[in-house]
């Protein structure tokens, strides 16, 4: 996901290089010919092709600094944050109310995943995480899950389907949250520090392998 981090940071340039390139294709097709409408059945489906796809990415450079800005920002925030101590987080433990902070899991490798119970693929990887719990614990680690919701609506979910894991909401999720994008998984070490993070659903086997490296 570093990669994913860097290639945010450079989205924008990575486009404008993808369209100069396409329009350059259109040009070589046409050039000599008027409006550069080249001849040929196959070099005109060629120009046809490289047209729709420079309009496709002025799309998406569109949506990327506009309805998903916060989404390419999040991603370069949190890619600028590993390596580096994770963040405090002060969240309400749904089981009891209590009040709960990220730090008062320090020497643990804990597992941090921002679910929502409206997400689908949030809650098909529920069983794995709890799963994971159960295996690792005796090995230091912790998996929070972390939603915005409601204790109501989360506590609606766990009558039908009870976890084993650390399950806590906060208002705001802070530094963690990237928008409305569920589920993200973060894997901070013993030491506090952010190692990974994670866009979208996965798998037990995935899970595994994110945290065995740390425990």
């Amino acid at each position: 996901m570093q990669i994913l981090g860097i290639i945010a940071g450079w989205l924008n340039w990575i486009v404008i290089g993808l369209i100069a390139l396409a329009l350059f294709g259109v040009w070589r097709l046409g050039r000599g010919r008027r409006l550069l409408v080249p001849s040929g059945r196959g070099r005109k489906a060629a120009s046809v092709f490289l047209l729709v796809f420079v309009l496709a990415l002025g799309g998406f450079l569109f949506l990327a600094n506009g309805p998903l800005a916060h989404l390419v920002t999040g991603v370069q925030h949190m890619a600028q944050g590993i390596g580096t101590a994770a963040p405090d987080l002060a969240f309400q433990r749904v089981a009891n109310d209590s009040q709960g902070r990220l730090h008062e899991y320090r020497d643990k490798v804990v597992l941090v995943n921002l679910w929502a119970t409206w997400c689908p693929p949030c809650r098909k990887e529920m069983p794995d995480l709890d799963r994971l719990q159960a295996a690792y614990a005796d090995r230091g680690l912790v998996v929070l899950n972390l939603s915005d919701e409601s204790s109501e609506q989360i506590r609606t979910y766990l009558e039908k389907n009870p976890m084993r894991t650390v399950m806590g909401r906060a208002d705001s999720l802070g530094w963690y949250e990237i928008g409305g994008a569920r589920p993200i998984t973060l894997v901070i070490d013993r030491q506090g520090v952010v190692r990974e993070y994670f866009l979208g659903g996965r798998e037990y086997g995935d899970f595994e392998e994110m945290v065995t490296r740390y425990l």
